[in-house]
């Protein structure tokens, strides 16, 4: 070996190589159950690096370092109709001047509507309907339509607090409905009918001596 010499050339780019950071990339799509694109979905790497998906629902991260990493929707940036807790991260080994490949498949809340009906005019603002199970509740609009928003696909049992309806009104409905909804379209509407409570007839009794 001779001292002070030049390196080899092979070998200084060889020693370069080995100095130099080891980069790679991750690239994916982002879609829905049915494949439509997520169109503006913001993806996180490593929750640092953010990346909105383009028009087919395609996101990229350039220059990541070699090793183990993990994308996810951004919470935060997240359009409210998705939710985030649907979507499971991905894990995934980026290796050197290598394109890992990680979908992600969006899931859609959606929607419970309803209405309760009764005669032109009735105040039905008093009614309470709730979602059993859950702490969510809400009361009708004026003309008696209701809904529940940002719901997860799922069934649910819609019930009406039989106690609140306006006075001298009942129901004629059952107060409790069971419904099937699904992330891609709402759930059927559902219907409770009020209708005027029947008056107590009193019955005199009469003793006779």
């Amino acid at each position: 070996v001779r001292w002070g010499g030049a390196a080899p050339a092979g070998s200084a780019v060889r020693t370069l190589q080995a100095m130099a950071p080891v980069m790679g990339s991750v690239e994916g799509f982002v879609k829905e159950a049915d494949g439509t694109p997520g169109v503006g979905i913001p993806v996180l790497l490593d929750g640092r690096r953010i990346e909105y998906t383009d028009e087919v629902g395609r996101y990229r991260f350039p220059d990541v370092m070699q090793g183990e990493h993990r994308v996810e929707l951004s919470p935060r940036e997240l359009p409210a109709e998705f939710d985030p807790a649907g979507t499971p991260p991905g894990q995934f080994h980026v290796q050197s001047a290598k394109v890992a490949r990680v979908d992600l498949t969006l899931e859609r809340l959606t929607a419970l509507r309803g209405q309760v009906l009764g005669v032109t005019g009735m105040e039905v603002e008093s009614v309470v309907i709730r979602l059993e199970g859950t702490d969510r509740a809400t009361t009708p609009r004026d003309d008696g339509h209701f809904g529940f928003y940002n719901l997860r696909a799922g069934r649910y049992r819609v019930v009406v607090d039989e106690g609140t309806a306006p006075e001298g009104w009942r129901l004629a409905t059952p107060a409790a409905v069971e419904v099937e909804i699904s992330g891609q379209v709402e759930g059927p509407e559902v219907f409770f009918v009020l209708e005027r409570a029947k008056a107590e007839k009193r019955v005199r009794t009469i003793t006779l001596d």
